[in-house]
């Protein structure tokens, strides 16, 4: 049995070699106008990659960035992946300046409305700088930049998240580290999770830093601050 671990764990690291010699080539592949598409097929290949438990367990997340430089390359706009490279880049593969700086490219082919509610991007990237570069000055800046996007909307929901956007960026301001502001900074990582084993992750920081999650009888989760709060 032992044996067996052994070649098992050998061929899954022979296996994350061949991918990331493969994603390093997908950097600089011609795409033929279809660069969308290969920014597509790419990310699902990332799902597959991040949904493996086996392979995960003997090699990591370590390819996560290697998976979102060729992702972000081809689709800077692909809004949508963001989430997924705050997650994985930072809680996972532990590079979150990687991410932020996939983050800051991609930021500068977008506009306040191109595409829609890019101003998400903005948010999660505050959100790993607050979290995991531990740079409260940065962070402000990008939620402060959130803010100003999503106000560009007339929608009710998106002036609440402008208005709550620009407060929390008050908060920083006045107090750079406010345990209230990084509890909803993780509470909003744990509703964004993308499966069970992460939401175990989040839920343990946010009980580290003195606060609760219970069940909400919808199903969905409720943020229990500390009494100090």
């Amino acid at each position: 049995m032992d044996t067996e671990t052994v070649i098992s764990s050998a061929e899954y690291q022979r296996q994350a070699e061949q991918t990331r010699l493969n994603l390093q080539l997908l950097q600089n592949i011609p795409t033929f106008g279809f660069s969308n598409l290969l920014a597509d097929w790419i990310f699902l290949r990332y799902l597959q990659y991040f949904g493996d438990d086996e392979a995960r367990a003997a090699t990591g997340y370590a390819l996560t960035i290697d998976y979102f430089r060729p992702i972000i390359g081809n689709d800077p706009r692909f809004r949508d992946a963001y989430l997924f490279l705050a997650t994985g880049g930072s809680l996972y593969a532990a590079q979150p300046q990687a991410a932020d700086e996939l983050m800051a490219w991609g930021l500068q082919f977008m506009q306040p409305q191109q595409p829609p509610y890019s101003y998400w991007v903005w948010e999660n990237r505050g959100v790993n700088q607050l979290l995991f570069l531990d740079e409260a000055k940065a962070a402000q800046s990008s939620f402060e930049q959130a803010a100003a996007w999503a106000a560009t909307y007339q929608e009710a929901d998106t002036q609440v998240a402008a208005a709550n956007l620009r407060q929390t960026a008050e908060f920083l301001e006045r107090d750079p580290e406010n345990t209230l502001v990084r509890l909803a900074a993780w509470f909003g990582v744990l509703r964004n999770a993308p499966d069970e084993t992460t939401q175990e992750r989040v839920i343990r920081e946010i009980e580290a830093l003195g606060g609760r999650v219970e069940r909400s009888p919808d199903g969905g989760f409720q943020l229990v601050l500390p009494d100090s709060e």
